[in-house]
């Protein structure tokens, strides 16, 4: 039981309203799981000596209990843990970054629904249209999508467009390879880059005053490029539907 003036004190939305009145044997329907309202009112009624007069910690909850509890802390408005669970949200973009973009888009965390939307990029698609769920969301995301395919298609171009390397160059046909494989496949985000684990060239020709193939100058000058271009997609909030 918890008593009326602790959901005044630490909620907004569970607190009753002066003109009602109500008997200590009336019943209260939820449509939460009693496991999620369990660890809900720990947040709304005062701790103990026996937890330290400390607040549930919610650090190494499992998902599928955390976003339930975060869930229901917003909707029911109880503001530790809206507080408790906002904190924690960052920790989990890029090991649940759908989750969090429902989350966060739903209730309005700017910021962290940037962070999360880039995260999401790479992943299937049709993990992406199962799993944003909030109205208006996946539309949302298929617009600010559409930019990071377009800087995709801008890396094809350019790789298709540099100057040839050195004839017998074992690198840039991987790196090329690579990119297109990524980009079709859809496993191209926002960390990834052209020579990640190659291995040097093996390939020679006179250049300068070096005897090397050119591929190394070749990459570096169309990741400088890509790396620009990407500064111009705009943030996932920015996105109108």
């Amino acid at each position: 039981m918890i008593h009326s003036k602790y959901l005044a004190a630490t909620s907004g939305g569970l607190q009753i309203p002066p003109a009602i009145s109500t008997t200590p044997s009336e019943v209260v329907s939820l449509t939460e799981p009693s496991e999620i309202l369990d660890l809900l009112f720990r947040f709304v009624h005062p701790r103990s000596e026996a937890d330290n007069f400390r607040q549930s910690s919610v650090m190494n909850m499992a998902s599928d209990t955390f976003f339930p509890l975060a869930e229901a802390a917003e909707k029911y408005q109880v503001f530790g843990a809206i507080n408790t669970c906002f904190t924690r949200l960052d920790q989990l973009i890029k090991q649940h970054p759908i989750e969090v973009l429902n989350h966060s888009h739903r209730h309005g965390y700017l910021d962290i629904a940037d962070q999360a939307a880039i995260e999401t990029i790479a992943l299937p698609l049709d993990k992406i249209t199962k799993g944003l769920t909030h109205p208006g969301l996946l539309q949302q995301w298929l617009l600010h999508y559409i930019h990071w395919r377009n800087l995709a298609a801008f890396g094809s171009t350019l790789l298709d467009d540099c100057p040839s390397p050195t004839n017998g160059c074992t690198v840039w046909p991987k790196i090329k390879t690579n990119y297109f494989t990524a980009v079709m496949g859809n496993l191209w985000g926002n960390d990834f880059v052209l020579d990640c684990h190659q291995q040097p060239c093996t390939a020679r020709e006179p250049y300068g005053h070096r005897d090397v193939c050119r591929c190394s100058n070749n990459i570096q000058e169309a990741q400088k490029k890509i790396t620009l271009e990407k500064l111009n997609i705009p943030n996932f909030r920015s996105i109108n539907i």
